[in-house]
Protein backbone atom coordinates (compact mmCIF):
# COMPACT_ATOMS: atom_id res chain seq x y z
CA UNK A 1 0.00 0.00 0.00
CA UNK A 2 1.54 3.29 -1.06
CA UNK A 3 0.84 6.96 -1.69
CA UNK A 4 0.61 7.64 -5.41
CA UNK A 5 1.33 5.27 -8.26
CA UNK A 6 4.05 2.62 -8.17
CA UNK A 7 5.58 4.07 -11.35
CA UNK A 8 6.42 7.38 -9.65
CA UNK A 9 9.81 8.90 -10.36
CA UNK A 10 11.43 9.42 -6.95
CA UNK A 11 13.89 7.09 -5.26
CA UNK A 12 11.20 6.03 -2.84
CA UNK A 13 9.00 4.77 -5.66
CA UNK A 14 11.95 2.94 -7.22
CA UNK A 15 12.55 1.26 -3.87
CA UNK A 16 8.90 0.19 -3.66
CA UNK A 17 8.92 -1.10 -7.27
CA UNK A 18 12.08 -3.14 -6.77
CA UNK A 19 10.73 -4.57 -3.51
CA UNK A 20 7.45 -5.64 -5.13
CA UNK A 21 9.35 -7.18 -8.04
CA UNK A 22 11.72 -9.18 -5.84
CA UNK A 23 9.03 -10.32 -3.40
CA UNK A 24 7.03 -11.66 -6.34
CA UNK A 25 10.15 -13.35 -7.69
CA UNK A 26 10.46 -15.08 -4.32
CA UNK A 27 7.00 -16.57 -4.80
CA UNK A 28 4.85 -14.13 -2.83
CA UNK A 29 1.54 -12.78 -4.10
CA UNK A 30 1.78 -8.97 -3.86
CA UNK A 31 -1.27 -6.80 -4.50
CA UNK A 32 -0.46 -3.10 -4.90
CA UNK A 33 -3.00 -0.66 -3.47
CA UNK A 34 -2.48 3.04 -4.27
CA UNK A 35 -3.71 5.94 -2.17
CA UNK A 36 -4.12 9.22 -4.12
CA UNK A 37 -1.81 12.15 -3.39
CA UNK A 38 -3.82 14.73 -1.47
CA UNK A 39 -3.28 17.51 1.04
CA UNK A 40 -3.16 16.29 4.64
CA UNK A 41 -6.72 17.39 5.43
CA UNK A 42 -8.17 15.54 2.44
CA UNK A 43 -6.05 12.49 3.20
CA UNK A 44 -7.41 12.37 6.73
CA UNK A 45 -10.95 12.71 5.34
CA UNK A 46 -10.33 9.53 3.30
CA UNK A 47 -10.59 7.61 6.58
CA UNK A 48 -14.36 8.00 6.41
CA UNK A 49 -14.35 5.38 3.67
CA UNK A 50 -13.65 1.66 4.17
CA UNK A 51 -10.31 0.18 3.15
CA UNK A 52 -10.13 -1.60 -0.22
CA UNK A 53 -11.58 -5.14 0.14
CA UNK A 54 -8.41 -6.77 -1.23
CA UNK A 55 -6.62 -5.90 2.03
CA UNK A 56 -8.96 -8.19 3.95
CA UNK A 57 -7.44 -11.15 2.06
CA UNK A 58 -3.85 -10.30 3.00
CA UNK A 59 -1.63 -12.21 5.41
CA UNK A 60 0.32 -8.99 6.06
CA UNK A 61 -0.29 -5.41 4.90
CA UNK A 62 2.94 -3.58 4.08
CA UNK A 63 2.30 0.17 4.01
CA UNK A 64 4.63 2.87 2.75
CA UNK A 65 4.53 5.23 5.71
CA UNK A 66 3.86 8.19 3.40
CA UNK A 67 0.21 7.11 3.23
CA UNK A 68 -0.20 7.26 7.03
CA UNK A 69 -2.63 10.20 7.09
CA UNK A 70 -5.08 8.36 4.85
CA UNK A 71 -5.06 5.09 6.80
CA UNK A 72 -4.22 5.52 10.48
CA UNK A 73 -7.82 5.30 11.80
CA UNK A 74 -8.87 2.80 9.12
CA UNK A 75 -6.05 0.47 10.10
CA UNK A 76 -8.24 -0.49 13.04
CA UNK A 77 -10.30 -2.51 10.56
CA UNK A 78 -7.24 -4.61 9.77
CA UNK A 79 -6.29 -5.09 13.40
CA UNK A 80 -9.81 -6.23 14.27
CA UNK A 81 -9.56 -8.72 11.41
CA UNK A 82 -6.28 -10.05 12.78
CA UNK A 83 -4.17 -8.76 9.86
CA UNK A 84 -0.74 -7.41 10.91
CA UNK A 85 0.46 -4.05 9.55
CA UNK A 86 4.10 -3.35 8.73
CA UNK A 87 5.24 0.21 8.04
CA UNK A 88 7.91 0.84 5.38
CA UNK A 89 9.54 4.10 6.39
CA UNK A 90 11.72 6.10 4.03
CA UNK A 91 11.85 9.50 5.73
CA UNK A 92 9.38 10.78 8.31
CA UNK A 93 7.73 14.06 7.35
CA UNK A 94 8.05 15.70 10.73
CA UNK A 95 11.87 15.52 10.70
CA UNK A 96 12.09 17.26 7.32
CA UNK A 97 12.94 20.98 7.69
CA UNK A 98 10.76 21.79 4.66
CA UNK A 99 7.58 20.22 6.11
CA UNK A 100 4.83 22.68 6.93
CA UNK A 101 2.90 22.23 10.18
CA UNK A 102 5.53 19.88 11.55
CA UNK A 103 3.71 19.55 14.87
CA UNK A 104 0.64 18.22 13.05
CA UNK A 105 2.78 15.87 10.96
CA UNK A 106 4.50 14.62 14.12
CA UNK A 107 1.18 13.92 15.84
CA UNK A 108 -0.23 11.99 12.87
CA UNK A 109 2.96 9.98 12.35
CA UNK A 110 3.21 9.11 16.03
CA UNK A 111 -0.37 7.88 16.13
CA UNK A 112 0.21 5.80 13.01
CA UNK A 113 3.52 4.25 14.13
CA UNK A 114 2.26 3.37 17.59
CA UNK A 115 -0.34 1.07 16.06
CA UNK A 116 1.76 -0.90 13.56
CA UNK A 117 3.10 -4.41 14.13
CA UNK A 118 6.52 -3.95 12.56
CA UNK A 119 8.77 -1.35 10.95
CA UNK A 120 11.04 -1.61 7.92
CA UNK A 121 13.39 1.39 7.68
CA UNK A 122 15.63 2.21 4.73
CA UNK A 123 18.53 3.28 6.97
CA UNK A 124 19.58 3.38 10.59
CA UNK A 125 18.84 7.10 10.90
CA UNK A 126 15.25 6.59 9.76
CA UNK A 127 14.83 3.63 12.11
CA UNK A 128 15.89 5.76 15.07
CA UNK A 129 13.36 8.43 14.07
CA UNK A 130 10.61 5.83 13.64
CA UNK A 131 11.29 4.08 16.96
CA UNK A 132 11.29 7.29 18.98
CA UNK A 133 7.47 7.54 19.42
CA UNK A 134 6.88 3.83 20.05
CA UNK A 135 5.34 2.81 23.34
CA UNK A 136 5.80 -0.92 22.85
CA UNK A 137 8.35 -3.28 21.38
CA UNK A 138 7.72 -4.24 17.76
CA UNK A 139 9.95 -6.05 15.26
CA UNK A 140 12.14 -3.69 13.23
CA UNK A 141 14.71 -4.08 10.49
CA UNK A 142 16.91 -1.87 8.34
CA UNK A 143 16.59 -2.83 4.67
CA UNK A 144 18.77 -0.39 2.74
CA UNK A 145 18.31 -0.06 -1.02
CA UNK A 146 20.07 -2.46 -3.36
CA UNK A 147 22.66 -1.65 -6.00
CA UNK A 148 21.70 -3.97 -8.85
CA UNK A 149 19.27 -1.65 -10.64
CA UNK A 150 22.34 0.22 -11.84
CA UNK A 151 23.36 -1.05 -15.31
CA UNK A 152 26.31 -3.39 -15.57
CA UNK A 153 27.86 -1.37 -18.41
CA UNK A 154 29.72 1.12 -16.21
CA UNK A 155 33.25 2.54 -16.15
CA UNK A 156 35.87 0.31 -14.55
CA UNK A 157 38.71 1.59 -12.39
CA UNK A 158 40.94 2.36 -15.38
CA UNK A 159 38.18 4.29 -17.13
CA UNK A 160 37.34 6.23 -13.96
CA UNK A 161 40.99 7.24 -13.54
CA UNK A 162 41.25 8.23 -17.20
CA UNK A 163 38.07 10.31 -16.93
CA UNK A 164 39.48 12.16 -13.93
CA UNK A 165 42.78 13.00 -15.65
CA UNK A 166 41.28 14.07 -18.98
CA UNK A 167 41.55 17.78 -19.73
CA UNK A 168 38.49 19.96 -19.39
CA UNK A 169 36.23 21.31 -16.67
CA UNK A 170 35.12 19.40 -13.59
CA UNK A 171 31.63 18.10 -14.35
CA UNK A 172 29.33 18.03 -11.31
CA UNK A 173 26.00 16.20 -11.34
CA UNK A 174 22.92 16.85 -9.23
CA UNK A 175 20.38 14.03 -9.65
CA UNK A 176 17.30 15.20 -7.77
CA UNK A 177 13.99 16.92 -8.35
CA UNK A 178 14.32 20.69 -8.55
CA UNK A 179 12.59 21.51 -5.28
CA UNK A 180 13.82 23.62 -2.39
CA UNK A 181 14.46 20.65 -0.08
CA UNK A 182 17.12 19.30 -2.46
CA UNK A 183 19.20 22.47 -2.07
CA UNK A 184 20.08 23.30 -5.68
CA UNK A 185 20.19 27.00 -4.75
CA UNK A 186 22.97 26.19 -2.29
CA UNK A 187 24.95 24.31 -4.91
CA UNK A 188 24.68 27.25 -7.33
CA UNK A 189 25.90 29.66 -4.67
CA UNK A 190 28.78 27.30 -3.85
CA UNK A 191 29.78 27.28 -7.53
CA UNK A 192 29.74 31.07 -7.53
CA UNK A 193 32.15 31.09 -4.57
CA UNK A 194 34.78 29.17 -6.54
CA UNK A 195 37.98 30.95 -7.48
CA UNK A 196 37.83 33.46 -10.36
CA UNK A 197 38.27 31.68 -13.66
CA UNK A 198 36.77 28.42 -12.41
CA UNK A 199 35.14 26.39 -15.16
CA UNK A 200 33.31 23.86 -12.98
CA UNK A 201 30.12 22.80 -14.78
CA UNK A 202 26.85 21.52 -13.33
CA UNK A 203 24.30 19.16 -14.88
CA UNK A 204 20.96 18.91 -13.09
CA UNK A 205 18.86 15.81 -13.77
CA UNK A 206 15.52 16.18 -12.02
CA UNK A 207 11.87 17.01 -12.54
CA UNK A 208 11.13 20.68 -13.19
CA UNK A 209 7.37 20.53 -12.62
CA UNK A 210 7.16 19.87 -8.87
CA UNK A 211 7.59 23.49 -7.72
CA UNK A 212 7.31 26.10 -10.43
CA UNK A 213 8.05 29.01 -8.08
CA UNK A 214 11.31 27.42 -6.97
CA UNK A 215 12.36 26.56 -10.53
CA UNK A 216 11.88 30.19 -11.54
CA UNK A 217 13.97 31.21 -8.55
CA UNK A 218 16.72 28.81 -9.61
CA UNK A 219 16.74 30.10 -13.19
CA UNK A 220 16.95 33.68 -11.92
CA UNK A 221 19.79 32.74 -9.57
CA UNK A 222 21.74 31.14 -12.41
CA UNK A 223 21.51 34.41 -14.33
CA UNK A 224 22.29 36.64 -11.36
CA UNK A 225 25.39 34.61 -10.46
CA UNK A 226 26.63 34.60 -14.05
CA UNK A 227 26.49 30.80 -14.32
CA UNK A 228 24.37 30.55 -17.45
CA UNK A 229 27.11 28.96 -19.58
CA UNK A 230 28.03 26.43 -16.90
CA UNK A 231 24.67 25.12 -15.66
CA UNK A 232 22.30 22.85 -17.59
CA UNK A 233 18.83 21.92 -16.33
CA UNK A 234 17.93 18.70 -18.15
CA UNK A 235 14.60 18.00 -16.46
CA UNK A 236 13.51 14.50 -15.56
CA UNK A 237 15.69 11.79 -17.10
CA UNK A 238 15.33 8.03 -16.96
CA UNK A 239 17.19 5.08 -18.44
CA UNK A 240 20.05 5.63 -20.86
CA UNK A 241 19.93 9.46 -20.89
CA UNK A 242 20.36 9.48 -17.11
CA UNK A 243 23.07 6.82 -17.10
CA UNK A 244 24.92 8.79 -19.78
CA UNK A 245 25.06 11.81 -17.48
CA UNK A 246 26.45 9.66 -14.67
CA UNK A 247 29.04 8.22 -17.06
CA UNK A 248 30.39 11.63 -18.12
CA UNK A 249 30.26 13.33 -14.72
CA UNK A 250 33.12 13.55 -12.23
CA UNK A 251 31.30 14.25 -8.94
CA UNK A 252 27.77 13.98 -7.50
CA UNK A 253 26.67 16.80 -5.18
CA UNK A 254 23.45 16.79 -3.09
CA UNK A 255 23.27 19.64 -0.54
CA UNK A 256 19.75 18.62 0.53
CA UNK A 257 18.01 19.74 3.71
CA UNK A 258 17.99 16.07 4.70
CA UNK A 259 18.20 12.66 3.00
CA UNK A 260 17.33 9.15 4.13
CA UNK A 261 19.21 6.68 1.92
CA UNK A 262 19.42 8.47 -1.45
CA UNK A 263 19.48 6.18 -4.46
CA UNK A 264 21.32 8.86 -6.42
CA UNK A 265 24.32 8.21 -4.18
CA UNK A 266 24.13 4.46 -4.84
CA UNK A 267 24.02 5.14 -8.58
CA UNK A 268 26.86 7.66 -8.46
CA UNK A 269 29.12 5.23 -6.61
CA UNK A 270 28.39 2.64 -9.28
CA UNK A 271 29.73 5.00 -11.94
CA UNK A 272 32.82 5.84 -9.92
CA UNK A 273 31.72 9.31 -8.83
CA UNK A 274 32.93 10.71 -5.54
CA UNK A 275 29.95 12.07 -3.62
CA UNK A 276 29.39 15.27 -1.66
CA UNK A 277 26.19 14.91 0.31
CA UNK A 278 24.33 16.46 3.24
CA UNK A 279 25.26 15.38 6.74
CA UNK A 280 21.60 15.43 7.82
CA UNK A 281 19.87 12.06 7.93
CA UNK A 282 21.23 8.78 6.62
CA UNK A 283 23.07 9.71 3.44
CA UNK A 284 26.38 8.99 5.13
CA UNK A 285 25.28 5.38 5.60
CA UNK A 286 25.32 4.95 1.83
CA UNK A 287 28.62 6.71 1.42
CA UNK A 288 30.46 4.84 4.16
CA UNK A 289 33.94 5.71 5.36
CA UNK A 290 36.81 6.38 3.01
CA UNK A 291 37.97 8.78 0.33
CA UNK A 292 34.91 8.28 -1.92
CA UNK A 293 33.36 11.54 -0.70
CA UNK A 294 32.20 13.34 2.39
CA UNK A 295 29.14 14.60 4.25
CA UNK A 296 28.87 18.38 4.64
CA UNK A 297 26.50 20.70 6.42
CA UNK A 298 24.03 21.83 3.74
CA UNK A 299 24.41 25.46 4.82
CA UNK A 300 28.22 25.58 4.80
CA UNK A 301 28.57 26.89 1.26
CA UNK A 302 32.28 27.58 1.65
CA UNK A 303 32.90 23.91 2.46
CA UNK A 304 30.94 22.77 -0.61
CA UNK A 305 32.83 25.21 -2.81
CA UNK A 306 36.21 24.18 -1.39
CA UNK A 307 35.46 20.47 -1.84
CA UNK A 308 34.50 20.96 -5.48
CA UNK A 309 37.56 23.12 -6.16
CA UNK A 310 39.81 20.51 -4.57
CA UNK A 311 38.50 17.85 -6.95
CA UNK A 312 38.93 20.24 -9.89
CA UNK A 313 42.52 21.13 -9.06
CA UNK A 314 43.78 17.80 -7.75
CA UNK A 315 42.84 15.34 -10.47
CA UNK A 316 44.93 12.53 -9.00
CA UNK A 317 42.86 12.78 -5.81
CA UNK A 318 39.71 12.81 -7.93
CA UNK A 319 40.87 9.59 -9.62
CA UNK A 320 41.60 7.89 -6.30
CA UNK A 321 38.23 8.95 -4.91
CA UNK A 322 36.48 7.62 -8.01
CA UNK A 323 38.15 4.22 -7.69
CA UNK A 324 37.20 4.17 -3.99
CA UNK A 325 33.61 4.89 -5.03
CA UNK A 326 33.59 1.76 -7.19
CA UNK A 327 34.84 -0.30 -4.25
CA UNK A 328 32.15 1.11 -1.97
CA UNK A 329 29.47 0.32 -4.56
CA UNK A 330 30.63 -3.30 -4.74
CA UNK A 331 30.21 -3.58 -0.97
CA UNK A 332 26.55 -2.52 -1.01
CA UNK A 333 23.75 -5.08 -0.88
CA UNK A 334 21.31 -6.19 -3.57
CA UNK A 335 17.56 -5.88 -4.00
CA UNK A 336 17.26 -9.58 -3.20
CA UNK A 337 18.85 -8.77 0.16
CA UNK A 338 16.17 -6.11 0.67
CA UNK A 339 13.36 -8.53 -0.17
CA UNK A 340 14.78 -11.17 2.17
CA UNK A 341 14.96 -8.71 5.07
CA UNK A 342 11.42 -7.45 4.47
CA UNK A 343 10.11 -10.99 4.10
CA UNK A 344 11.68 -11.98 7.41
CA UNK A 345 10.31 -8.94 9.22
CA UNK A 346 6.79 -9.53 7.87
CA UNK A 347 6.96 -13.16 9.03
CA UNK A 348 8.03 -12.07 12.52
CA UNK A 349 5.28 -9.46 12.70
CA UNK A 350 2.68 -12.01 11.63
CA UNK A 351 3.79 -14.52 14.28
CA UNK A 352 3.77 -11.90 17.04
CA UNK A 353 0.40 -10.55 15.94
Amino acid sequence: MLLGELEGVSGGFLYDRMLVERLRARGHVVDVVSVPWRAHARSVAANLRPLPPVLAEADVVLQDELCHAAVFPRNGQLRRAGIPIVALVHNLAHVQPSTRNRSVARALERRYLRAVDGIVAVCGSTLRDARAPLERDVPTVVASAGRDHVPAARPDAAAVAARAHASGPLRVLSSAAVIRAKGLHRLLEALALAAPGSTIELDVAGALDADGVYVRRVRALVGRLGLGARVRLHGLLRGDPLWSLYARAHVLALPSDREAYPLAVVEALGFGLPVLVTDRGGAGEVLGEGMQGCCLSPDNLAAWSAALEAFDVHRAALARAGVAALARFAALGTWDDVALRVEGLCARAAVRH
